[in-house]
């Protein structure tokens, strides 16, 4: 074999070599970016949906507060006088607030006064038990000595999936000692639903972590976060 074909048989090995070196470093990288991209995508879809729940659990935290810490409340806790709810729970009250239950216990925990309402057939409705349950469960009815024992979040309930806020009963000057705890919650419904996807610009749906409806990649997900 002459020099010249040598050099070119070489030449030809060489470039060949480095073309699929080439081809698998570029779809490297490029997978690797395009994960990463995803990955850095899913977060921050996943934060403003965290964002736009939590600004919804702090708006139901400025309006709990608004009424826990209150005169007409306060004394309401002590006298119960039916003025205080004929007047200020109505049905007007739970569409105007956008609230689903209205819990008023005593400092001991039990109940002074509660109501739930229908915001779409606009009716009043027992309170949800499921409600109830889990304030017990998780001692939110008696109140603390602390008057900053206050608590909100989201959580799945038998009747449904609900934000909750919980605030001591205080004076309009936010002094105790507490007579109580007065709790708000509404459902994390269609409606709640449709204003988050709407301010989130993402399709937002609600599963409860052992929904069989779940979709498979976040059920295999979870399984690989459960040690």
């Amino acid at each position: 074999m002459s020099l010249r074909k040598r050099t070119i048989l070489i030449i030809s090995i060489v470039l060949g070599v480095m073309l699929i070196a080439s081809y698998f470093i570029t779809q490297h990288f490029l997978l690797n970016s395009f994960i990463k991209l995803e990955e850095q995508e899913t977060r921050e879809d996943a934060e403003r949906v965290v964002g736009a729940l939590n600004s919804r659990i702090t708006w139901l935290e400025g309006t709990i507060y608004d009424w826990a810490c209150w005169d007409d409340t306060y004394t309401f806790a002590s006298d119960l006088n039916t003025d205080y709810t004929d007047k200020n729970v109505l049905s007007s009250t739970f569409m105007s607030l956008q609230i689903d239950a209205f819990v008023l216990t005593d400092a001991n925990g039990e109940l002074l006064f509660g109501k739930a309402y229908d915001r779409n057939t606009e009716k009043y409705v027992d309170i949800p038990r499921g409600l109830l349950t889990y304030l017990a469960t998780n001692n939110l009815l008696k109140s603390s000595p602390a008057i900053d024992s206050g608590a909100a979040g989201i959580t799945v309930l038998t009747d449904g999936t609900m934000i909750i806020a919980s605030c001591p009963v205080l004076t309009s000057t936010g002094i105790g000692p507490p007579r109580g705890v007065l709790t708000m919650a509404r459902y994390l419904d269609d409606e709640e639903i449709q204003y988050l996807t709407k301010t989130t610009l993402l399709p937002i749906n609600i599963y409860p972590l052992n929904s069989s409806q779940m979709p498979a990649d976040f059920t295999k997900a979870l399984q690989q976060m459960t040690p």
